[in-house]
């Protein structure tokens, strides 16, 4: 079914609103995306990833493996943390992301997994001191600086409840 709304003080003119199709699919396994749909097992990721296509998990990783196209996503997370992050405080996430690097980069160059680096861009976890001359170190900071991000972080979190 198709209905159509004018907006006669907008320049688009008709719009067309399509109902949705959901597309059901048996699945056992539980996903993060399927809990953050209200564990709907009608969606699962592989409903919502076509045969033809690739998860886009899967083709960063493609990506990551090729230098020009590493360099490319490199320079698109500079350019987030330059545009979207601009007027934001300076935090662990955007010293990564001014530095073009994902969070499995940072990882891979701490020594730790992808999942501590979300936990500590979150503000959820305590570092121990070893763990912040790492950030210090691979970031190119001293612990001054990376404590003002990580207060930054904390302050960030606090307003966000």
């Amino acid at each position: 079914m198709t209905n159509l709304i004018e907006y006669p003080k907008e320049s688009s003119g008709r719009i067309k609103i399509f109902e949705s199709h959901q597309t059901s699919v048996t699945s056992t396994e539980t996903t993060p995306l399927t809990r953050l749909l209200g564990g709907n097992e009608a969606f699962t990721d592989h409903a919502l990833t076509p045969a033809k296509h690739t998860e886009i998990g899967d083709l960063i990783a493609q990506y990551e493996r090729d230098p020009a196209k590493r360099a490319a996503l490199e320079d698109a997370r500079s350019h987030l943390a330059r545009t979207a992050y601009a007027g934001s405080a300076t935090t662990v996430r955007t010293m990564r992301l001014r530095r073009g690097w994902s969070q499995v980069r940072l990882a891979q160059l701490l020594g730790t997994s992808q999942s501590h680096v979300a936990r500590i861009e979150r503000g959820q976890d305590n570092l121990t001191l070893q763990t912040c001359r790492k950030l210090c170190n691979v970031l190119g900071v001293d612990l001054n600086a990376l404590d003002e991000a990580l207060r930054a972080q904390e302050e960030s979190k606090e307003g966000s409840n």
